[in-house]
């Protein structure tokens, strides 16, 4: 079976469903409603077919910016806004071309950084962040977690599958890098090979690593059952594991503003 990457797979089966989606859905809802602010110069990274900038837009957004590694992506956004009053750019979240201290609300939402599968690369997407990132800026970051995944017994048994399939074959992929159950809506029998291209399911000790080597601090952390719950989201990663996990991870977090030498 070919192998084919993300990008590709964005470019086939997944582009109808990621360029022309719309409506926010209830977890976008409640931390744009909690965390931002429409006055602020904003981005989002793996913006799509401009989904979420166009939503915020309505909101009342004034200073909005995307970027996608799809060019296909970045062209369907644009052609929804002959104002061009969206910045949209084809870009790499790994090697961003924007300046140093740009942005003050930075959106790494959905899959964007679980279609990294290396921990080098994860490292890079948020190091870049950080880098554009203004001193006090707020980033607000999602993650695919390995625990939920496990919680439902249908991708649990799937995992225990791949496991022993690997194990069988002698390949030392992390278990964490899964490859998508389905491309275009449809079941995709190439998983039952581990066939390519791969989403990487995060666990919550490495979500802390990645959110405070390049020097963020968290503010506010918790996962669609918090939300969904209308419980408290958690202070940091100690206190969300000892918490009910269901669904993406979502994690508020600031640039520290130091005075002076860090």
């Amino acid at each position: 079976m070919p192998s084919i990457s993300n990008k590709e797979l964005f470019q086939g089966k997944e582009y109808r469903e990621w360029s022309t989606r719309n409506d926010l859905v209830e977890d976008e809802i409640f931390v744009f409603d909690r965390y931002l602010n429409p006055n602020l110069k904003t981005i989002e990274a793996g913006s799509g077919g401009g989904r979420i900038t166009y939503s915020l837009k309505k909101m009342g957004f004034t200073s909005l910016h995307g970027f996608d590694f799809v060019p296909e992506f970045v062209e369907a956004a644009k052609a929804k806004d002959p104002t061009h009053s969206i910045s949209f750019e084809v870009q790499d979240a790994t090697r961003l071309a924007y300046p140093d201290n740009s942005f003050e609300q930075l959106l790494y939402l959905g899959q964007m950084i679980s279609c990294q599968g290396t921990t080098e690369e994860q490292l890079k997407v948020t190091q870049e962040a950080y880098r554009i990132a203004k001193p006090g800026a707020l980033l607000l970051i999602s993650f695919m977690s390995m625990d939920s995944r496990l919680a439902r017994p249908l991708h649990a048994a799937y995992t225990a599958y791949l496991r022993a399939f690997r194990a069988l074959r002698g390949c030392n992929k992390p278990l964490q890098l899964q490859p998508w159950l389905k491309h275009g809506g449809k079941t995709n029998f190439g998983a039952f090979k581990d066939a390519s291209p791969y989403l990487y399911y995060f666990k919550l000790s490495e979500i802390g690593d990645l959110i405070k080597r390049p020097g963020f601090e968290i503010v506010e952390i918790g996962s669609t059952y918090q939300i969904s719950h209308h419980e408290s989201m958690c202070q940091n990663i100690a206190e969300l594991s000892m918490r009910p996990i269901y669904g993406a991870i979502f994690a508020a977090c600031r640039k520290p503003i130091y005075i002076g030498k860090r």
